[in-house]
């Protein structure tokens, strides 16, 4: 469940889960999408992203909607690169990386949900929403502006609509 409004609750996972959600994941392809997904990437970027977009010497993923680059941790870019190689995609491929379709990942994405027994369904939404949680823990001085440009929002107002409700969600956990 993505973020809606004031009055409906989020849901993420906390570090723990998205650390056990990764290593259960068995089919690179799906390791891949979870990565990304965890590295702030949503899945409508994800389905669209092509070879020629990762810059993978500066671990970096070009996208186009808004116009920005997202950095990637290290072992994203490595799966990415052995995902390539494995599957003899030229790395200035214009084709889409991924070919599955949205259903699929959503259907794969709730059955690693599953089977780690979280109790609620997992959603790609919901790995990309955790991604900002867990920076939100770790850095909550954090400047809103950084969050904005991963988020790809146009409106900054929306932006911080969502920073304070995570913050808000968060304080009152703790």
């Amino acid at each position: 469940m993505g973020f809606r409004s004031r009055n409906q609750s989020l849901i993420y996972l906390n570090e723990g889960q998205i650390e056990e959600y990764s290593k259960i994941i068995p089919i690179l392809g799906h390791l891949i999408i979870t990565h990304l997904l965890l590295n702030g990437i949503s899945l409508k970027e994800i389905l669209n992203l092509r070879p020629i977009d990762i810059r993978y010497w500066e671990k970096r993923v070009f996208l186009k909607e808004p116009l920005r680059f997202i950095s990637i941790d290290t072992l994203t870019n490595s799966y990415i690169v052995l995902y390539m190689l494995n599957n003899n995609i030229s790395f200035d491929s214009t084709e889409k990386l991924i070919t599955t379709s949205d259903r699929n990942i959503r259907l794969f994405v709730k059955e690693y949900g599953q089977i780690l027994r979280i109790p609620f369904d997992v959603k790609p939404h919901t790995l990309y929403n955790s991604y900002f949680v867990v920076k939100l823990i770790s850095h909550p001085d954090t400047d809103i502006e950084f969050f904005h440009l991963r988020l790809g929002y146009s409106d900054i107002a929306y932006t911080r609509e969502i920073i304070n409700y995570f913050r808000n969600e968060l304080f009152v956990q703790r």
